[in-house]
């Protein structure tokens, strides 16, 4: 992945660009609409998914890749878990809200 400011003196813009990227922007994009996707590499780390009911795993073609990701629709989240997201997400941005 890379991050910082491209372009030329005409126009600069700061961007993210790479792999990671691209299957973030993928994840978007099966996520139903207000829903979270989550891929197969992030369910399995520990504590990845603890407390999650996520639906079974798609195969998801991604751009340059040969092999597709493996990807889940959240569905719920286990009792307590919503109140941990909620936690954390208003100390990285105020005022938000976690799914129900």
């Amino acid at each position: 992945m890379l991050a910082g400011n491209l372009g030329g003196q005409d126009r600069m813009e700061f961007t993210v660009v790479g792999d990671s990227v691209v299957l973030a922007a993928r994840l978007c994009d099966e996520a139903p609409p207000g829903g979270v996707a989550l891929s197969e590499a992030t369910r399995t780390q520990p504590g990845g998914a603890n407390g999650i009911l996520v639906s079974d795993c798609r195969e998801v073609r991604i751009r340059n890749r040969q092999q597709p990701a493996l990807v889940h629709r959240v569905i719920s989240l286990a009792p307590g878990h919503a109140e941990r997201l909620q936690a954390i997400l208003n100390s990285l941005f105020p005022g938000s809200e976690a799914p129900a």
